[in-house]
C-alpha cells in the first residue's frame, strides 16, 4: 500500500493546479519463476484548480481504477512489467478529457554498489583498505595470489556473497536434496530469483548470489522442509505442521558474506547469521 498528497506550494500566471491525494493497495502473487501477477486498486482525488486563469468548474476528478497486470523477470534485478487500468467509478466537473481504459508498459531496474579496482593487481574492499591505511600488505605464500593473474587472493575472497547450509535435526544429518527458494522483495512485490536443491553436504555447489550478483535489499530464503521430510518416508500430518520455512533476512553491505544456515525437524527450526 503507499499514499501520496500534492499540494502545490505557488502560483503561476495567476494559475494554482488543485490539491492531488493518491492512494494505491495492491498485490503480486508468483506464477513462475519468472512471471508474476499484479493486482491494484488506485484511488485518485483531484481538486479544483484555482486562479483567475483557472477554469475552475471544469477541473478537478474522483477515480477508483482496477489495475490488473504482469511482471517478468528478465534478470535477477531488471523487471518488464505491463498492467491496464479499470475505471469502477469516474466522476469529473464540467467538461474533461478523460480515458476509459489506460495501459501502461516499462521496465525496472535496481542498481547496486560494486567493487572497483583501484590498481592493477589489487582489489580495493573495506578490508583491503584497512591494509592500507595501516600500510600492511596483502598475505603472502603458497595462496597469496593466483598463478599468472597479478591478483590478491584474499582481496577476491573477502567479496559478497549469499550462502546457506541446512541441518536435518531429527536425523542429525545434514539434508540432501531439499528445495530452496532465493526470492527478492522488491517495490513491486516479491519474485523468485533462484531455484536450487542442496547436495549431499546439506549446502549448495554454488552461493545463492555471488560477488556478481550480490546487493543490498531484502531477501527472503523459502526453504521446503515439509517436502523433504515427507520425501524421507517420515510420517506427517496433512497438513504438516512446517512446510515451506521462509527466512526474511536484509543485506546492508554488498561486499559481505551472508550465511544463513537452517537447522530444521518436521516440527521445529531455527536460523542464525554464520559464517
Amino acid at each position: 500500500m503507499q499514499a501520496s498528497y500534492q499540494w502545490p506550494t505557488n502560483s503561476h500566471h495567476d494559475f494554482r493546479p488543485g490539491q492531488q491525494v493518491l492512494v494505491d493497495v495492491g498485490g503480486r502473487w508468483e506464477a513462475t519463476d519468472k512471471l508474476g501477477v499484479l493486482l491494484q486498486l488506485n484511488a485518485h482525488y483531484k481538486a479544483h484548480d484555482s486562479g483567475a486563469q483557472a477554469e475552475s468548474e471544469d477541473s478537478g476528478s474522483r477515480t477508483i481504477t482496477i489495475s490488473p497486470g504482469i511482471t517478468y523477470a528478465i534478470t535477477p534485478a531488471v523487471q518488464a512489467y505491463a498492467f491496464v487500468q479499470l475505471p469502477l467509478y469516474q466522476r469529473v466537473n464540467g467538461v474533461q478529457l478523460v480515458a476509459d481504459i489506460s495501459y501502461a508498459a516499462g521496465v525496472s531496474a535496481q542498481f547496486w554498489s560494486a567493487v572497483i579496482p583501484r590498481s592493477p593487481g589489487r582489489v580495493v574492499t573495506p578490508a583491503s583498505r584497512m591494509s592500507l591505511q595501516s600500510g600492511r600488505g596483502p598475505r603472502t605464500g603458497a595462496r597469496a595470489r593466483r598463478s599468472g593473474t597479478g591478483r590478491a587472493f584474499g582481496a577476491r575472497d573477502a567479496m559478497g556473497k549469499l550462502t546457506t547450509h541446512v541441518l536435518d535435526t531429527a536425523s542429525g544429518e545434514p539434508a540432501a536434496g531439499m528445495r530452496i527458494d532465493l526470492v527478492l522483495i522488491g517495490s513491486v512485490g516479491a519474485h523468485v530469483i533462484a531455484t536450487v536443491r542442496t547436495n549431499r553436504e546439506g549446502r549448495t555447489d554454488a552461493p545463492l548470489m555471488d560477488e556478481a550478483s550480490m546487493r543490498a535489499g531484502i531477501y527472503e530464503l523459502t526453504f521446503h522442509v515439509g517436502d523433504y521430510f515427507r520425501a524421507r518416508g517420515v510420517a506427517m500430518p496433512d497438513p504438516p505442521f512446517l512446510d515451506r520455512v521462509p527466512v526474511r533476512v536484509g543485506i546492508a553491505d554488498p561486499s559481505a558474506h551472508y550465511h544463513v544456515p537452517l537447522l530444521c525437524s518436521p516440527w521445529s527450526y531455527s536460523t542464525y547469521r554464520g559464517s
